[in-house]
């Protein structure tokens, strides 16, 4: 079992590793104006206190909460590949995320990435967290165990990863909103 358990953690680990540099890769490859434009107007909105910080917290709050139920649900109805792909997009677009802001703001851009980078960092290892409890059920499943105690930990796992992205997408909104004025 612990081989079983050393090979889910490295599935999860090389897979970060590996979309993490497709993400810092694709915006070379792509139309640089589009992604400064994108970029720059999310910037200034944070540092002009354009954003709301209620849009913002729901808008956050929905992302992670919808990224966290696919993750987890998905296996229980035989849909594992969904919750990797959703897992691939999340991890992917951290890497470009950072890519984006190098891009526009050289130097300056490393200021500007802690506020943003850090939730995601800490919303994609709770996402870790799911998807290797997802690929535990999709393969203990399959045994003769008490399947209503495994659906009761699944259930218990959610609820903290639920209630942890929550916790993350408040703490994005008010370093967020709160630390970009700073540079006005």
């Amino acid at each position: 079992m612990k081989l079983m358990q050393n090979k889910r953690i490295k599935f999860i680990l090389i897979i970060t590793i590996i979309c993490i540099i497709i993400g810092l890769l694709i915006p070379s490859l792509m139309n640089k104006s589009l992604i400064k434009s994108r970029v720059e107007n999310y910037i200034l909105s944070l540092i002009n206190n354009k954003i709301q910080k209620n849009s913002y917290l729901l808008r956050t709050s929905r992302n992670n909460l919808v990224e966290n139920t696919t993750i987890s649900f998905m296996p229980i109805i035989h849909l594992i590949p969904i919750s990797i792909l959703i897992y691939i997009i999340k991890t992917i677009s951290i890497g470009s995320t950072i890519t984006y802001i190098l891009i526009k703001y050289k130097l300056k851009g490393l200021l500007y990435l802690p506020p943003i980078i850090i939730p995601n960092i800490l919303s994609l290892i709770i996402l870790s967290v799911s998807l290797y409890y997802a690929i535990t059920y999709t393969l203990v499943r399959k045994r003769k165990i008490n399947k209503k105690k495994l659906l009761k930990e699944y259930l218990i796992i959610y609820i903290i990863t639920s209630i942890l992205q929550l916790i993350i997408s408040y703490i994005e909104t008010y370093i967020t909103i709160n630390y970009f004025p700073l540079f006005k």
